[in-house]
Parts: structure tokens; sequence; C-alpha cells
């Protein structure tokens, strides 16, 4: 099946007026997902089993026609600012995300589940899907990012693998291997010397890997700006990308992009200098 994005807008509330029984919605035609995150203040989210303030960085999802509901805080002063994406997916793997990791989930700002939320909102409000493939490929890049996320390991059990599953999650973003240390309370020269015993690579390493399949995946695709993928692979500018990747490659992010665009359908690899070891 191919996913949709029936609609996505942006909120600003006030008001205890605000609550929602998703018992109460349900289109017989059209089984909604729901994933709406906090941009600041709070909401509450509650089902049989949960009853949570999801505060900024985090979303709630939920379905229409289940058992739960949302709303303001009676006791909350500051105005409620969220997203919401409303969706027609594979309903098993958007459960999939909830049974793991439940109703409510991080979502931090340049993570990559909130990277690719913000390109689904932004492509939905411009009105800039190419085609139906496009806007379903944006969907499931969205839930998988999801289901990545709440599968990670637990840092006090194995803080090797929940500093190699930090790196996966937020690549995407700028940070420094003393930071990922400090995350899952190790020194900086002891996690890089596990890490590197256990995945023959250097954290730094892992995370430069990383970003460079990831943008020679958003260099195949012709409407993806340098800026952009830059941005979605965890450099500040594109100057900084277009001389990693050089060094990476061997050649220009810009090159490497026209060589798939210019390429013959017989060619199955453009003319750049193959990467080895890529995880």
């Amino acid at each position: 099946m191919l996913y949709r994005c029936l609609h996505c807008a942006k909120e600003t509330v006030k008001s205890s007026s605000y609550y929602y029984r998703n018992a109460d919605r349900m289109d017989i035609n059209v089984k909604q997902c729901v994933i709406q995150r906090t941009i600041s203040g709070a909401s509450f989210y509650r089902d049989r089993e949960t009853d949570t303030l999801v505060e900024a960085g985090h979303a709630m999802l939920f379905r229409h026609g289940e058992d739960s509901s949302y709303g303001y805080p009676e006791n909350m002063t500051e105005p409620y600012v969220l997203e919401f994406a409303s969706l027609q997916v594979d309903i098993d793997l958007f459960d999939a995300i909830r049974r793991t990791g439940g109703s409510c989930v991080a979502m931090p700002p340049r993570a990559e589940a909130t990277n690719a939320f913000t390109t689904l909102f932004r492509h939905y409000q411009k009105r800039t899907f190419r085609d139906r493939f496009h806007e379903s490929v944006c969907v499931y890049e969205l839930l998988i990012a999801l289901l990545r996320q709440v599968s990670r390991s637990d840092p006090l059990r194995d803080p090797v693998a929940a500093a190699r599953d930090y790196i996966l999650d937020h690549y995407a973003e700028p940070f420094s291997q003393k930071e990922v240390a400090t995350r899952v309370g190790l020194s900086r020269e002891h996690l890089a010397r596990e890490f590197k015993r256990r995945y023959k690579v250097s954290p730094g390493e892992y995370c430069r890997q990383l970003r460079m399949k990831r943008a020679q995946e958003l260099l195949h695709l012709p409407f993806a700006t340098i800026t952009e993928i830059a941005s979605r692979c965890g450099y500040t500018d594109a100057g900084s990308f277009a001389r990693a990747f050089r060094l990476s490659e061997g050649i220009s992010p810009q090159a490497y992009q026209r060589s798939f665009a210019t390429a013959s359908p017989d060619t199955s690899q453009p003319a750049h200098r193959a990467s080895s070891g890529r995880p």
C-alpha cells in the first residue's frame, strides 16, 4: 500500500476546553494514525494504561477510534504549541512503534525522527510532494525512524551499544564524542577504546560513515538541494559538508549528483571512488 499524509497543521492552544476523546473520532473509510509533537508547553495523553504529560521535545501517537484521550492540562498556564501529522499507514507498523516505545515518545530537535517529521510537514504545507510515491516514502521514513529510535539499547545495561544507538539516532545533527560519552556515563577515552574494540571503528568514524551513506542516498534524489542534504546529514553548512564529502568519496557532492542525472540506464554505478566498510 502507498502511505498517505492526510493532514498536517500547527496549532496554539490556551484553554482547557481543548480536549478530544479518540473513541468519538472515527472515519469508517479511513483509519487515521496521528503523530502530535509538542513544540512548547505541554498536553496530557491518557489511555487505559497511561496518564502522561507530553512536554516539549516529545510526541503522542494515537489512532482515531481507539479508547484514548488528550487535551490541555487544567493547571497549565503556558500556551500549548503543537504540530501534528494525520496519516494513513500500515496499522501493524504504527502499533509496533507504540508496543515498543509507548504512546508518548521523545522527539528532540534534530533527532532523525524529528527531521523526518519536519520534512514531511514542510512538503505537505508547501504542496511539494513530487507524486504519491514521494509522499509515501516520506511517511514511511518517519515511521521507520521512530521505530528505530524506540528500539535502542538501555545505556545502563550496555553503554557502548547505547552510544552506537545514539549516533544512529542523532548523526543528522552536530554533536561531539564527549557529548555521546557523557550521555552513556563513560569517559571519552574509555568509550573510544571500547567502541573501536567492538565495532572496529572509532565513534567519530562510525558517525562519518553514516553521514556519507545518507548523503549518497539523498544525492540520488533530483529534488534534493546540497544545502538541505548538508542539514539532514549533520553539517551546519553546505561548505563543510562539501569538504567532508570530497575527502570521503573523492568527488564533490555536486558532481556526484550530476553523475546520476546524466548516467545512462545501463550505468549501475556513478563515476566516484567506491566507499568500503559501510554499516
